[in-house]
Order: C-alpha cells, then structure tokens, then sequence
C-alpha cells in the first residue's frame, strides 16, 4: 500500500518525535569538533542510530503507516491517527563494548555486519536474524546481544599515536567481510572479520617508515608537508587475465594532504596484486602551483565512464577531475587529449589493456572545473575571508545517480549535481572512432563543446555566520522506498532528524511487457520543432544558482541583530530573483505553450470538422455506389455468359480436330473400308447367284435338289448376312452426317 504525498509528508514531520531520537539526545555527548559524522544508516526501512553508549538503536519506518489503514483514509488529510509515534524499537547491544568513541557506522553489501570505527579503533557487530512481524530482529525483542568483534585491538592499543583515518569494505569481497583501513601512519590496511587480529594486507604509502620519535602532541614532518593520506576511495573495477579467466582488479585512489593522488590496484584472490606497488602520484592537467590545494581532505569516485575523481579541501574547495589513460608524450609534453581515445580503457568493450597498469603511471586527472563552497550565508565584517578556519568536507555518494554526490562539512550540507558528465558519458559510449559516422563524432563534439557547469545547492545550514560556531552533521543517509518514498535523511548536531528531498530524481522507464509490441506513436509536429521537451526547458528555467537551505544551528548559536539582518535580507533576495522571478518566467513560458496549443487544438478542431463533414458526403455516396456495383456485377455475369457461348461456338467450328475426333475418324475409315470389302463380296455373290439361275432355267435338266434342311439353313445364313449390312449402312449413313459440315 503506497502513502499518499500528504501523508509521506506527515510522517516526515513526526520522524524527529521517535523516542529512538529522544534515547539519543540525552544519552549522545555532543562534541564542539568540525569533523562531520556518521552515527544514522537506513537499510530496507529499517532506521539505525548509534547512541553513543555501545549499542544500536533500530526502528522500523515501514510501521509508520498503520496496517487497518483503508484507501479512503489514506487520501484524508490531517489525520495524524494514521501514524503511530511510539514506534516498537529495539536495542542492539554490542558484546565486547568498544574501547573507543564511535563515529561512524556502515554495513556491509549483504547487510549482515556493521562496521563500528572511530579514530581509536573499529569493531564489527553482526546483526542478529530477522523474524517475525515487518522483519523484527528475533521477533521483536526489546533489547539483544550481538556479537561484536574488534578489529585490530592490539595494534591500536599499542599504538595510542597511530589514529584511524578512515575505514571501509572492500567491494571485491565474495564473502562481504574484508575491511581497508587507512592510518595516520601512511598505511593501507586489509582485514578479514573472521581473523580481525592480523592484517591480510599491507602496503606502506611513504618511501619511507613513519616517525614515532616525536611527541603525539607534535606532527611529523611527513603531515607538515601533507605526505600523509588522508582518504580513499574505490574506483570502477577492472578485469585482468589470470589463468585461462578474467578477476577483477580494484583500484584504490589514495589522496595525500598535499593534493596528490595516488592509485593502487588491489584484489583478494589474485595474488599478483596484494602485494601491487603504488602508482603516481597522478599528473594533473592542467598543472597548478599550489597543486589545487595543501589542505586535501577527502576524495570521491563516481563510477562514470570515464570515472570522475572529486578531491575536495579543507577551504571548502572542490575539484572535479576526469581520469584518463594517459601516454608518456602526453604526460612529459602536451596537456591535450584526444577523447575518444584517452577514455578506451574504461570502456566497456575494452577491458584487456587492465593488466598493464601494474607498471608505471598510466592515467592522468584532467581538471574539468573548481568551485568553492558558500559555507556561511553571512560573512562578518569583523572577521577576514580568508580566514584560518577549516572545514573538513566528508563526500557521500547518491545511490540513485551517478552524477550526484553530497558534501558533509562542519557548516552544513551541499549538494552537487554534475550535468556536464551526463553528456560526457554519452559521448564516450557511442562507439570508436573508427566505426563512428561523421555526423555522430561531430554532433557528439558539438554538444561537449556547450559548457554546463555543475548545480550547487546548499541544502542544510548548520553554521549562518563566520561567529558561530561550527556544527557538523551527525548522520546522513539516503532513503528509497516504494511506501516511504524518497528522501534524505539527515542528523543535526543536536540530534534533531530531519529529511531533504533527493537531488537525484533518477526515474527509470517503465519495464514493457514482453507481450507489448514496440509503440507506433506520430510524434507531434510541434515536438519535432522543439529539440528539448518543454518539461526539460521548464527545469532549466526553474534551474536555481543559489538556493536557501534549512538552517540547523546549535543551541550555542548567538547571531547578532546586523546578522540576522543580513541573514533575512540574504533570504529575500534569493527567494526573490531565484524563485519568484524564475516561477514567472515559468509562468510566461506555460502561458505562451498555452497559447501555442490552444492554437493548435482550434486548427484540429475545425480539421476534425471538416474530416466529419466529408465522412457524412462520403456515406451518402455509399449507397450509389453500393447500387452501380450490383448493376456492374450483374451486367459482367451476363457479358461472361454471352462470351462463353461465343467461344463455344467457336471451338466447334474450328478445323483442327480434338483427340477424340481424331480417334473417330480413324474408326470411321476403318468401318469404310471394311463396307467396300463387302460391297464387293456382296456383288459377287449377287453375280454368282445370278450366273447359277440363268444356268438352271437354260439347262432344264433337273438340277440336283436341295433338301428342305439344306434351303433352311442357307435362308437363315443370307438373312443373317441381309442384316449384317442393313446394320452396316445405316451406321454409315449416320457417320456420313456426323462428319458432314
């Protein structure tokens, strides 16, 4: 059952009256850093918040809606009964308590292990079976053991200066149970859960050992010269050959304080690169002095092809590089590229050329833009802008897009969609430059050529003014979900919950059926004029430079009545030139489509009018034509007759001779002469007949008489020979007229 829009907004708005988040607030110790955390995740509508006393607090969202609710109530408004505020939850408690402060907490791809880590140390508790009613942990009980185990407790508990910088799962992991760790000591770490005492794999990003000689008190010179990592990050995986199959080889982009970027390609089955050596640091096009910023703290991989590394600093600074397959000219000579051929690496018809980046730097970051963050609406006039205060930006990746990614820091919450990336994965995806049309390259090439810089929205101010002091966001987590819908969910630094809405409005085309046939729809006349749909150049229009974020400061806030002038002034002026005038200039552009189409529509109306009116002419000649049809028929059926006649006239009076006539004729010659052999027969036998009777009436002499046996008999023959050829004339005769013309 899917909630309503008003009803999604209700349950938005009680979100923060959860005791989980009550539980939270007075048992959390909220510290004055800048450093943003991550206590809150949400994995398949269920809620997670570390309350800072050894255990997770869980919820399930999906009992915000009451299950007897029917569809008439869910479409009424206001009716807060729907939603049940004092929502079942459970505790999940660690069995061996961590010995350091949590800070951040992330689950594994199988959902099974959460992943505890804090700059002294890190744990994995494994979360329980699910049952019950909505997917209960052991069916719904209030408080649970999980079974905790810490990561690495000798190695931190003997190395109290070492500090954990960041800490993740690796994603080439069958079993989901490896962990990388980075440490202030200039080492990559890899663990396995099921032996998390000793590390699997070690690599050492420094030409040389850390220093332990100073004090903890004092950096070393490695940190003073940013020769230290300070982040990581995993980037697309690439295959590799290995014994007659293909593994998956995952590149590590490690970035030092002094901006640079290094890459280390890691895998857990192959053996030829858990021990691979460090490649870089990267080249950098093009090339600055300051190497785009000392103060490096955090990097991003968007899985785009090509991949885009976001380096964001501590000054509130973010660059966004294009990483590409780079040759020894182009890195020693000239910064020009050739796109079509640098990004044939990341291709996905093209992973073969893998298994050469083991040797030396084969890849270079091309800056594509830089931008710097609005940390503070208002700027004191008493404090310098270019002040000595950092912001250490933590970068969260949007599941829904690869396009948009999020900025943690301690002033709040950035968003920053990159539609330019868009088009460049486009153009990279058409095809090689050798099967390419000419039009296609040229169009593709025409369209990167129009520059849409990146959209920044500042979503959550938590600092409004250079005075306040900072507050970092505690958590932030994105939530889709069908019943729920779709949102971000973010936790203030006074444990206040809160959600935004998503940048990303991913909406993927609707599955067709397998039994649809593929659609046969005009296209309008008016949209093949119009090259964007109207939506799109709504959007664009609408498309906001600066925007006005939640403000979510801390109870230590105290702005003075100049600020909160100039705060309010801020405000009414970004709403004035970015939402007023853009929704009239909206406004004007649907008026005018209005217009067009109500044009339009009259055009086909009086189109539609004519069409019935030559409907009605053509009916009413219907039925002549229906009546010249029958005479035509009638009348061609009387033509055939009369035509069949002819021809059988004509058949018959043809002098050629059918086959049968043919066959009576040769019958009838043959009758013929048989007739002529017994006229002659019969003549001579008439002549005997009359030579004996004049011989016996000369010679009166008795003739010797025949008996009257005898005369019998010859009568009974001459008659029979009488009959034979009376048979025989007449059949002649009957012939004769036959064939007769």
């Amino acid at each position: 059952m899917a909630a309503s829009m008003e009803n999604v907004s209700e349950w938005r708005l009680l979100l923060n009256s959860l005791k989980i988040f009550d539980k939270f607030r007075k048992r959390h110790e909220f510290s004055e850093g800048t450093e943003p955390k991550n206590l809150l995740a949400i994995r398949e509508g269920r809620l997670y918040v570390w309350d800072g006393e050894s255990r997770l607090l869980t919820t399930n969202l999906h009992d915000f809606l009451s299950s007897d609710m029917t569809s008439a109530e869910t479409d009424s408004l206001g009716d807060l009964t729907l939603f049940q505020t004092n929502l079942p939850e459970q505790s999940l408690l660690c069995t061996d308590t961590p010995f350091f402060k949590v800070e951040h907490i992330s689950f594994n791809t199988t959902g099974q292990q959460v992943l505890l880590w804090g700059k002294q140390g890190a744990s994995v508790l494994f979360l329980p079976h699910r049952q019950g009613k909505h997917g209960s942990f052991q069916g719904g009980k209030g408080r649970i053991n999980c079974r905790t185990i810490p990561v690495a407790e000798r190695f931190f508990s003997t190395n109290p200066s070492v500090h954990l910088l960041q800490a993740s799962w690796h994603p080439g992991s069958d079993s989901a149970s490896h962990v990388v760790f980075l440490t202030s000591d200039n080492i990559i770490r890899i663990y396995d859960t099921s032996n998390a005492a000793k590390a699997m794999q070690v690599t050492k990003l420094g030409n040389e050992g850390p220093s332990y000689s100073l004090s903890p008190s004092h950096t070393t010179f490695e940190v003073a010269l940013g020769d230290i990592a300070v982040a990581f990050d995993f980037g697309v995986p690439l295959e590799v050959p290995s014994n007659n199959s293909t593994d998956l080889v995952y590149p590590l982009y490690i970035l030092k304080g002094n901006g640079d970027v290094f890459m280390l390609l890691t895998s857990l089955q192959n053996r030829r690169y858990q021990q691979a050596r460090l490649q870089g640091p990267l080249v950098m096009h093009p090339p600055a002095e300051d190497n785009y910023g000392l103060d490096a703290c955090s990097i991003l991989c968007l899985h785009s092809t090509p991949p885009v590394l976001v380096v964001a600093t501590s000054a509130g600074f973010l660059h966004h590089c294009v990483l590409l397959n780079s040759y020894e000219d182009e890195v020693a000579g000239s910064a020009s590229f050739r796109m079509s051929s640098a990004v044939s690496l990341y291709s996905d018809k093209d992973n073969t050329r893998a298994a050469s980046l083991e040797g030396s730097t084969s890849h270079s970051l091309y800056v594509y833009e830089s931008l710097e963050l609005s940390l503070t609406p208002v700027l004191s006039e008493n404090e310098d802008l270019d002040s000595d205060i950092s912001y250490p930006i933590m970068l969260v990746k949007d599941d829904q897009s690869e396009h948009c990614f999020y900025c943690c820091h301690g002033a709040g919450l950035h968003s920053i969609s990159l539609p330019w990336l868009e088009k460049m994965e486009r153009f990279c995806n058409i095809g090689e430059p050798e099967t390419l049309e000419e039009s296609e390259e040229t169009e593709g090439a025409s369209e990167l050529q129009h520059d849409q810089p990146c959209v920044v929205q500042h979503l959550v101010c938590t600092k409004p003014s250079e005075s306040c002091p900072p507050a970092p966001v505690l958590g932030l987590s994105p939530l889709v979900d069908p019943l729920l819908g779709s949102m971000m969910v973010c936790l203030s630094s006074e444990g206040e919950c809160f959600v935004t809405p998503l940048v990303s409005e991913k909406k993927g085309s609707p599955i067709s059926l397998a039994s649809e046939k593929p659609s046969e729809e005009v296209i309008s006349p008016l949209r093949q004029l119009m090259r964007k749909p109207f939506q799109q150049q709504i959007k664009e229009i609408l498309q906001r430079d600066v925007s006005n974020p939640i403000l979510k400061t801390s109870t230590k806030t105290e702005l003075t009545l100049e600020e909160s002038f100039k705060l309010l002034q801020r405000a009414t002026h970004i709403l004035r030139e970015e939402y007023i005038l853009k929704q009239d200039q909206a406004r004007e552009e649907i008026e005018k489509r209005v217009k067009i189409l109500e044009q339009q529509k009259q055009q086909q109306l009086a189109d539609l009018a004519d069409c019935r009116r030559m409907e009605s002419q053509i009916r009413d000649h219907v039925s002549e034509l229906a009546e010249m049809y029958e005479d035509a028929q009638d009348k061609q059926e009387e033509l055939l007759q009369r035509v069949g006649v002819v021809l059988h006239t004509l058949q018959n009076q043809l002098p050629i001779l059918s086959e049968a006539e043919q066959g009576m004729r040769t019958d009838l010659m043959e009758m013929e002469g048989k007739l002529t052999n017994l006229e002659t027969a019969l003549s001579q036998v008439k002549k005997k007949f009359g030579y004996h009777k004049r011989g016996s009436v000369k010679s009166p002499s008795p003739s010797p008489g025949l008996s009257q046996s005898q005369q019998t008999q010859l009568k009974t023959l001459l008659k029979e020979e009488n009959d034979k050829i009376s048979e025989l004339i007449a059949e002649v005769k009957n012939l004769t007229t036959v064939v007769a013309p």
